[in-house]
C-alpha cells in the first residue's frame, strides 16, 4: 500500500483518524508494511467506535450530516415551544366558579339566587304553530347565560317576546322586578334592557359615529320643537359623541369613525351594534347569534368583550350555534326544543343529557337504521 493510501484512508470530515506515524525509510520493507496494515487497522477501528457512539442518538447524527444549520433550527424550534408554553390566555372570573350556581339544580325552571329576568307560562302561537311554550325561566344577574337549541327551536321568538318585539298569547314576565308585558321595546331598551339582531340594523347610509349617537337615551333633539334650536341639545350631543368615541376606542373601530356603516364588514358591524347597545347604559345585554357571519378572526375580539360586558356588573343572554363559544363563556346554559325549556345546567354537563342529545342529533343517533325490530 503507498504512502498517499495510508494517509488518505478513511479521511471523513466528521470522522476522527488518528495520527499515522511516519515510515522510517531505513526500516525494513516487512516492518514497514506492517507498521501501515496495523495503521489501517487503527483508524478503521476508529472510526467504527465513533459510528457506533453516534448512531444512537439521532438528533445527534443529524446535527453532524447537517451541520450548523440544523443545530440553529433546533434551537429556535426550542426557543418557540418555550415561548408558546409560557403564553396564555387568563378566563375571566366566572358568575359559577364564584359559587352563583353551586345550590342551583339543573332542570329546566330552576330558580336562581337573584334573578334579573323571570318569565312565567309565556306561549306564542301562529296559527296552529306554538313556536313558544315556556313554562319558567329565570336568569341570573351579573351571569352569561347561553339560549341554545336546534334551528325552529323558538329562541328568537323568546327573545323577541321578553323585548317587546311581539306579543305572546298569555304569560308575564318581569325585568329586574317590572312587569314588561305590554311594553313598547324603545321603553324596554330605556329601562336597561338591550338586545342586537341576528341580521344587523345598522343604518348603512349613516356614518359610524352617528349611527353610535343614535343609541344614547332621552336625547333632548328627538323633540320637534327643542330640535329646530340648537341650544337645548348641543352639550347633550357633544357628551354623547365623547361617549360613543370611547366606545368605538374600545371595541377597536375608531379608525372608521367617519366612514357609512353600509361599508362596515360583517364582523364590525357586529361590534357596533354591540357598541351601540352600551350607549344606553344597559343592565342587561341580549345578543342573537353574535358569532352568525363573523370572520374567525374577529371572533375571540367579540368573546372578550362580552366577558368583558360580564365583568362590568351587566348581566348577558345570548342565542348562540357555536359550541365552542357557548362551552368557552357561558356561566348556564338553557336548552330548547320545540319551543319548550327541555335542559338548564353548567356547560360542561350538558354534553351527557340525553335529551340534548336527541334534540340535536335525534333519538336514533347512534342506532343502525338497517336493523330490523
Amino acid at each position: 500500500m503507498s504512502d498517499d493510501a495510508v494517509s488518505n484512508y478513511g479521511a471523513e470530515p466528521s470522522a476522527h483518524i488518528p495520527e499515522v506515524q511516519p515510515i522510517d525509510a531505513a526500516a525494513p520493507l516487512s516492518e514497514q508494511t506492517h507498521a501501515a496494515e496495523q495503521a489501517s487497522i487503527d483508524a478503521a477501528e476508529a472510526e467504527l467506535a465513533s459510528l457506533e457512539a453516534i448512531e444512537p442518538e439521532q438528533a445527534d447524527l443529524e446535527s453532524v450530516v447537517a451541520g450548523p444549520a440544523a443545530e440553529e433550527a433546533i434551537e429556535v424550534e426550542e426557543s418557540m415551544h418555550n415561548v408558546q408554553s409560557t403564553v396564555s390566555i387568563p378566563r375571566a372570573t366566572t358568575a359559577s366558579s364564584e359559587g352563583v350556581f353551586n345550590d342551583v339544580v339543573a332542570e329546566p325552571g330552576s330558580s336562581k339566587p337573584d334573578p334579573i329576568v323571570v318569565a312565567e307560562r309565556i306561549r306564542r302561537q301562529f296559527g296552529g304553530l306554538v313556536a313558544v311554550d315556556v313554562d319558567r325561566l329565570e336568569i341570573q344577574r351579573n351571569a352569561i347565560t347561553a339560549l341554545i337549541g336546534p334551528n325552529g327551536a323558538g329562541k328568537t321568538t323568546f327573545f323577541n317576546l321578553l323585548t317587546g318585539f311581539d306579543q305572546p298569547n298569555e304569560g308575564s314576565w318581569t325585568f329586574d322586578g317590572t312587569p314588561l308585558l305590554g311594553i313598547a321595546p324603545h321603553k324596554v331598551a330605556q329601562m336597561g334592557m338591550v338586545r342586537t339582531f341576528q341580521l344587523t340594523k345598522a343604518l348603512s347610509r349613516m356614518t359610524v359615529i352617528e349611527n353610535m349617537r343614535l343609541g344614547a337615551n332621552h336625547q333632548k333633539g328627538e323633540k320637534l320643537v327643542q330640535g329646530l334650536l340648537q341650544f337645548p341639545w348641543r352639550k347633550q350631543e357633544h357628551e354623547n359623541t365623547i361617549r360613543a368615541d370611547e366606545l368605538l376606542q374600545r371595541f377597536k373601530l375608531d379608525h372608521v369613525r367617519d366612514e357609512f356603516a353600509g361599508s362596515l364588514s360583517g364582523g364590525q358591524r357586529k361590534l357596533l351594534e354591540m357598541a351601540r347597545s352600551l350607549m344606553v347604559e344597559p343592565r342587561m345585554v341580549m345578543l342573537d347569534e353574535p358569532m352568525a357571519g363573523v370572520n374567525p378572526a374577529l371572533k375571540q375580539s367579540l368573546l372578550e368583550h362580552i366577558k368583558l360586558l360580564r365583568n362590568e356588573g351587566r348581566t348577558v343572554l345570548f342565542v348562540e350555534h357555536d359550541m365552542d363559544m357557548v362551552m368557552e363563556i357561558s356561566d348556564w346554559v338553557v336548552v330548547m326544543a320545540e319551543g319548550r325549556i327541555i335542559a338548564e345546567g353548567p356547560p360542561e354537563t350538558l354534553g351527557q343529557n340525553q335529551q340534548v342529545i336527541d334534540a340535536y342529533l335525534g333519538t336514533h343517533q347512534g342506532a343502525d337504521l338497517g336493523e330490523e325490530e
